[in-house]
C-alpha cells in the first residue's frame, strides 16, 4: 500500500483496491514495469525494421533506425489514443503499446516465413 499515501481510511480487499474520501481507487502499476513494457515493444519494433529490410542492413543503419523510428511513433500514437479513448490512465499507454507491437510483430513473422 505503498503506493496511496495520504489516506484517511485504507480498507484493502486484497484486490488492490482501497476507499479512499468515497471514492474508489486501484493502485497503480510498478514503475518498472512500465519500463519493462516499453523496452519490450521498442525491442520487437526493432527486429521488425531489421527483418524488413531482410538483413541487408546492419542493426545499426540509418534505413533500420529510420524504420523503427517509424513504427514507434505509429505505434505510440496508436497506443496513445486508444488509451484516451478508453478512458484509462496514461501508464497504460506502454502495455498498450507492447500489445500493437506484439500483435503487428507476430502477423509480420508469420508472413514473412510463409513467404521467404
Amino acid at each position: 500500500m505503498k503506493y496511496l499515501r495520504n489516506m484517511r481510511t485504507v480498507t484493502d480487499s486484497g484486490a488492490g483496491i482501497s476507499k479512499r474520501e468515497g471514492r474508489t481507487v486501484q493502485a497503480r502499476q510498478p514503475w518498472w514495469l512500465v519500463v519493462c513494457w516499453a523496452v519490450s515493444g521498442v525491442g520487437l519494433d526493432w527486429y521488425c525494421a531489421f527483418e524488413w529490410f531482410s538483413g541487408r542492413y546492419s542493426l545499426y543503419s540509418a534505413h533500420v533506425l529510420g524504420a523503427l523510428g517509424l513504427f514507434v511513433l505509429l505505434y505510440a500514437t496508436v497506443a496513445l489514443l486508444a488509451v484516451r479513448l478508453a478512458g484509462a490512465r496514461l501508464r497504460d499507454i506502454a502495455a498498450v503499446f507492447l500489445f500493437i507491437s506484439l500483435i503487428v510483430s507476430g502477423a509480420m513473422l508469420v508472413h514473412w516465413a510463409a513467404h521467404r
